[in-house]
């Protein structure tokens, strides 16, 4: 119903003289007039498309002056396009007539070098016989001559053959086979004694060249797949998916396909494989559904299934592996990726198979350099870049993982999957604003994607718009976000914080609680529990609910650095301890674990000498990175290692471009001011605090509550006591989260 409205709007809008009206209308419908002008003009590429264009101009001429009389667009648009290959057919009909008779007038070629001590009758003979044998080539049905002329005259093998026109190699062999023996039949009949039993030459084509003829061939073969591992573009769910361990994980997921009606769809397809056990194409589509249903075993039994009648699909195999690693099943993805490497001979898909295999065996640098080569080998595969980015995401490389996500986005700047991964790398690297407009512009190429949505929101809502028409437009990103994924666990954590940035925590804190209590084994629901537990205040809570968390999902990151920053509130400093020392023991060298280990040790732990290695070794293993330099700073100074902590902060604010990361550099400044003073030198404390001030004005857009206590920080520092009482008033007005609730209250309780 709602098609059929969509459709009579703009056949009114046609009707009524609105030029705009045609083009929805014929972008819905341009794939399938695309392909059956190919279908109709079969042989001649360049035919379809010029009678596809013949086809819109007509249309869109037409569509004004009949678009009352017009019953169904889509037999209406049909319609014109079977004219105009009618038409494209008798004009190649005319055109070959007189290239025949232009060819019979024309000046004769020069002969070839080896022809010029050949008996001229001999010449002539075999330029027929080869005129003749390319004729009966050209001749057969399009799924027997693109196999033919690959293995006959480019000489290609059988497995070759299969990855260019994307066959298993048994078929190829069974289609040149059948080719033959077509032709074969054909020639006995050609070569008939009496020219009363000779046939005319079959046509097309009809060139009296063997060479033209061959290169005639050469054009009409199906182009070469580009990549044979592509770039999942369709779109992004959510899948909750059960673990080995009784923990339901949300996962989101780029996928090859999306359904509207999933659960339906999932049923049906499922009779259709049972009725039809042999078939894959619709067993691959029921794989994809389960996959992004979060049925992982399911999905991967059938993958396989697929895999077993059409092994050289290398999307399937990668998207099978990618199951296993995403479950924890490294030994099973592994062998997934080796198993596929013998269907491939692609260099660029063999190195991006053996970079996914190191992978799962954590040698991150040999991953690294494989899928590094395969981006410069097949520089337009958005896909080898994807598996860069996210290689080095993982490995908490946060510089190197923007620069491949960077190039993704070259080739296609409406990349939704590499607008929300560079996300997370722009932050550390000390650009919040750039990561926002890159969310913001995959909600726009994306619209249905929740995590951009959810990301958006969590951003709007730092930036304090939560109320009047920003607030509105927050709050249908995070409903939009709901309706197209209810249970997903970012998006009930985007509306706690809503909810706490409006001032209503009470409403946010008991959103979590409901969905804790519908999903108990849910960690992520869990760690935002524990995170907005936390913001509010209530410490022992938080505390117990990021303990819940790491129960349910043990030696994660963020649930790791979840737990080190609440247990210290709650008194729970033995708790505090074994969590470090889990996240040093799985995450080791990566620079999140040094810093928050450091602060950790250097604040609650009374361990200042290990803090400010760990801090160290943390900026050795990302030199790029503000947050690791700001953290060993923090921590340099926190240990009355003056001189040094500058020198860490300095390096910091070298990193930060000129207009962003205007937090970062607040809090670099008042750092600095406070190593100076410490120092002794007083002039330059002040220089660096009212830098701090001026640093906390330019972020207020970005986070209003956290710039006006940065801002009462550097006031109070520098002595301007009722400024400062003032800034920090202001910021509680705002709905500053604690902790920092708390300090700026004690201050103004003081003043």
């Amino acid at each position: 119903m709602e098609q059929c409205d969509t459709n009579t709007r703009h056949l009114e809008g046609g009707a009524g003289g609105d030029p705009q009206a045609f083009w929805p209308l014929w972008e819905k419908h341009e794939w399938h007039l695309r392909h059956l002008c190919h279908r109709l003009l079969q042989g001649h590429p360049d035919d379809a498309e010029d009678a596809l264009s013949e086809t819109m101009l007509k249309a869109w001429a037409g569509l004004p002056g009949h678009a009352a009389e017009i019953g169904s667009p889509g037999r209406w648009l049909r319609q014109i396009a079977f004219h105009c290959c009618v038409d494209s057919w008798r004009r190649r009909a005319r055109l070959t007539h007189y290239s025949e008779v232009a060819e019979e007038i024309s000046p004769a070629r020069a002969p070839l070098p080896e022809e010029l001590a050949e008996d001229p009758a001999e010449i002539v003979l075999r330029r027929e016989m080869q005129g003749c044998a390319l004729s009966l080539v050209g001749s057969l049905p399009s799924r027997l001559r693109g196999p033919m002329v690959l293995h006959a005259l480019h000489e290609l093998p059988y497995a070759d053959v299969a990855a260019r026109l994307r066959i298993t190699e048994v078929n190829a062999r069974k289609r040149v086979q059948q080719a033959r023996g077509m032709l074969n039949r054909l020639w006995d009949t050609y070569a008939a004694p009496t020219p009363e039993e000779k046939p005319a030459l079959p046509s097309p084509p009809l060139i009296a060249d063997p060479l033209r003829q061959h290169e005639a061939l050469l054009r009409d073969l199906p182009p070469a797949p580009p990549a044979e591992i592509a770039a999942d573009t369709a779109g992004s769910e959510v899948a909750q998916v059960p673990l080995p361990s009784g923990a339901v994980m949300d996962y989101h997921l780029d996928l090859p396909t999306r359904a509207p009606h999933r659960d339906t769809r999932i049923e049906t397809l499922r009779r259709h494989v049972e009725r039809y056990p042999r078939g894959w194409k619709k067993r691959l589509e029921l794989a994809d559904l389960l996959y992004a249903a979060g049925q992982w075993p399911a999905a991967a039994a059938e993958y396989a299934q697929v895999l077993e009648r059409h092994p050289r699909l290398l999307d399937v195999w990668v998207r099978l592996g990618r199951v296993h690693r995403l479950i924890g099943d490294g030994e099973s993805a592994l062998a997934v990726y080796q198993k596929a490497l013998s269907y491939t001979r692609q260099p660029a898909t063999r190195l991006h198979l053996t970079g996914l295999a190191a992978l799962c065996q954590r040698r991150y640098a040999e991953a690294f350099a494989d899928l590094a080569e395969a981006a410069r080998l097949q520089p337009d595969n958005r896909a080898h870049w994807h598996a860069l980015g996210l290689a080095y995401h993982d490995a908490g490389q946060p510089a190197e993982a923007l620069e491949a996500f960077d190039e993704a986005l070259k080739l296609d700047p409406g990349d939704a999957a590499a607008l929300v991964n560079s996300r997370d790398p722009l932050v550390a690297l000390g650009r919040p604003l750039e990561a926002e407009r890159r969310v913001e512009r995959a909600v726009q190429a994306e619209p249905n994607c929740v995590l951009a949505l959810v990301l958006l929101a969590t951003h709007r809502c730092t930036a304090g718009r939560v109320s009047g028409r920003e607030g509105q437009r927050t709050r249908r990103l995070i409903a939009q976000a709901l309706k197209l994924a209810p249970d997903a666990t970012d998006a009930w954590g985007a509306l706690a914080h809503f909810h706490v940035r409006r001032g209503d925590a009470a409403a946010g804190l008991q959103a979590l609680e409901a969905f804790v209590e519908r999903h108990p084994n849910r960690p992520q629901g869990w760690l935002y529990r524990s995170e907005w537990l936390f913001h509010c205040g209530h410490y022992p809570e938080a505390a117990d609910a990021a303990l819940r968390a790491n129960a349910l999902y043990p030696h994660d990151l963020a649930i790791c650095q979840q737990a080190c920053k609440v247990l210290p509130f709650a008194g729970r400093l033995d708790e505090l301890r074994a969590i470090v020392d889990d996240l040093l023991a799985h995450y080791p060298g990566r620079w999140e674990s040094c810093g928050m280990a450091a602060r950790v040790l250097a604040g609650w732990l009374d361990a200042a000498e290990a803090a400010c290695e760990l801090a160290a070794e943390g900026t050795r293993h990302q030199e790029r990175v503000v947050e690791a330099w700001l953290t060993q700073g923090q921590v340099l100074a926190a240990a009355g290692r003056y001189r040094p902590a500058v020198e860490a902060l300095e390096q910091a604010l070298s990193l930060l471009p000129a207009d962003d990361g205007h937090a970062q550099r607040a809090a670099a400044a008042h750092w600095l001011g406070v190593s100076c003073r410490s120092l002794g030198d007083e002039a330059q404390a002040a220089r660096w605090f009212t830098a701090a001030a001026a640093a906390s004005r330019d972020a207020l857009a970005g986070d209003p509550s956290g710039a006006h206590y940065a801002l009462g920080n550097a006031l109070a520092a520098l002595g301007r006591t009722r400024e400062a009482a003032r800034a920090y008033r202001t910021a509680i007005n705002l709905h500053l989260l604690y902790p920092d609730r708390e300090i700026a209250s004690e201050f103004l309780d003081a003043a």
